[in-house]
């Protein structure tokens, strides 16, 4: 819309300014070039440019990170994985790297999972990313909430498997409840809490076994996802679904 491409142009504008300051280092100019490629579109400039940063200056975190980002954005996973790899492989150390790397993973593994493929391997990484980022912070939600993401996904491939999804479901909210005693007030974290229990009743009901509480339960969340942020519109679209298939259920 009008505003959108105006908040890109005024993005485009800085980046351009900042990329003709003499008193920065070269890398660092190519850099913000590259984030004004970005906000107007420019892929390839922009792919090129940030290609530039790395190679003048190997140790810019914020140039693996925002062309992993930005690759995710435009769906191509395997491309972001590779960016986020080169920059852990620059400092194994830091955080963010893991968790995009992580979050493109899962987003290859949903990807797996939408075509009916088994997306097993792809959420061992994704998770031992998650694990990782993890390891260097417990109180990382981000991270906390990617590792919830595949144990969720896990559970609802082994439900249209025919396998017993029980357990991974019970776990898989365990850990959406735990990133959400990090910070409740993450909207989209509520969404996918309510995703995972709607889902877990749709299972439960499949075997003729009671599922309103869980609905109940799922119903709920998607109401603090709106208390948090009234504009979530992926909560809208899950309690509507919710409410719909409700009465399709065996509850």
């Amino acid at each position: 819309d009008a505003v959108a491409r105006e908040a890109a142009r005024r993005a485009a504008t800085e980046a351009e300014w900042l990329s003709m300051r003499a008193d920065l280092p070269g890398a660092q100019r190519a850099c913000a070039a590259a984030f004004g490629a970005m906000a107007v579109r420019d892929l390839d400039r922009a792919r090129r440019l940030f290609e530039e940063t790395v190679e003048g200056f190997p140790g810019l975190e914020e140039a693996y990170e925002s062309a992993g980002g930005f690759e995710k954005e435009e769906k191509h996973f395997e491309e972001a994985r590779r960016w986020y790899a080169r920059g852990i492989k620059a400092d194994a150390g830091y955080l963010p790297h893991r968790i995009g790397r992580g979050a493109a993973t899962f987003s290859l593994a949903r990807e797996f999972y939408d075509q009916r493929k088994d997306p097993s391997a792809l959420l061992d990484e994704a998770e031992a990313d998650g694990a990782a980022a993890l390891a260097g912070d417990d109180r990382d939600v981000d991270g906390r909430m990617l590792v919830a993401k595949c144990r969720g996904l896990r559970a609802s491939h082994a439900s249209e498997s025919g396998r017993d999804a029980g357990a991974l479901y019970e776990e898989a909210v365990r850990l959406w409840k735990r990133a959400l005693e990090l910070d409740e007030r993450r909207a989209d974290a509520w969404v996918e809490l309510g995703m995972v229990r709607a889902n877990w009743a749709y299972d439960i009901a499949l075997h003729g076994r009671q599922a309103e509480p869980i609905l109940d339960d799922a119903e709920a969340d998607f109401s603090r996802a709106l208390d948090a942020d009234p504009a979530r519109a992926s909560a809208y679209h899950s309690r509507a679904r919710s409410l719909i298939h409700r009465g399709s259920l065996a509850v």
